[in-house]
């Protein structure tokens, strides 16, 4: 349990956190990298099959750093990709389901404000939880276009944006939830900057290991806290 201190706001990552987007998403690069490069995906073991893409995705910091890395596309090409993202993304009938127990866990936290602060699209995230009927529960959503690409997930800046519009900085615990080592590390450097800046704030990394590929002991740096299902989150935070 975290305790002592007030916990004063809940920060979420969105893909593999909140909504599995594992298939959605592979099916979706797939597309891209055909379309920007005429590469056939089947040809690039990162595409090959979900598992391998899976793969490719916890070798790498961000999305930018995987289509230039694995799937070799160039910056000018990648920005351009981003660019058509949510296109791509509304012509993809693939179901992403949300985790099993979020939609109660939000509920049981509702007096805490939530955030996201995601890779993804601000746009396809809020559409996705309008249609599930889970936007309700957060106040403010950080995709990838609120962040420059060079400031983007390990650095702090999205998690700073996202918790000066949640509390104002109030002095606190948060706790930002994700799956991947990238938000270890971004949990990390939100309370380094934070400190440095005079604000009495501790940014705990909390790992979701209950998405596949993000199983307990997955991350090169273990999380200050780890939940093998999202309604662990709620003994954490109330014991």
């Amino acid at each position: 349990m975290i305790d002592q201190r007030p916990v004063t706001a809940v920060i979420w990552d969105y893909d593999g956190t909140l909504v599995d987007t594992r298939a959605k998403n592979w099916g979706i690069t797939r597309q891209l990298v055909r379309s920007f490069t005429g590469v056939d995906p089947d040809t690039i073991e990162g595409l090959r099959s979900l598992d391998g893409y899976t793969s490719a995705l916890h070798r790498h910091h961000n999305w930018r750093s995987l289509y230039v890395g694995e799937f070799g596309m160039s910056e000018e090409m990648t920005t351009d990709a981003g660019r058509r993202w949510t296109e791509f993304h509304l012509e993809d009938a693939t179901a992403a389901p949300v985790y099993e127990g979020i939609d109660g866990v939000l509920a049981q936290l509702a007096t805490l404000p939530h955030g996201i602060v995601s890779a993804n699209s601000r746009d396809n995230i809020r559409r996705s939880l309008a249609d599930r009927g889970l936007l309700e529960h957060f106040q403010i959503v950080i995709g990838y276009e609120e962040v420059p690409a060079e400031r983007q997930k390990p650095a702090p800046d999205g998690l700073i944006l996202c918790l000066e519009a949640l509390t104002g900085l109030a002095a606190g615990h948060v706790v930002y939830v994700g799956d991947h080592q990238i938000d270890i590390e971004c949990a990390r450097n939100a309370t380094a900057a934070l400190r440095a800046r005079g604000h009495d704030i501790t940014v705990f990394a909390v790992g979701a290991a209950y998405g596949i590929g993000a199983e307990l002991g997955a991350w090169a740096d273990d999380p200050d806290y780890a939940i093998a299902s999202p309604a662990e989150l709620v003994a954490l935070l109330h014991g």
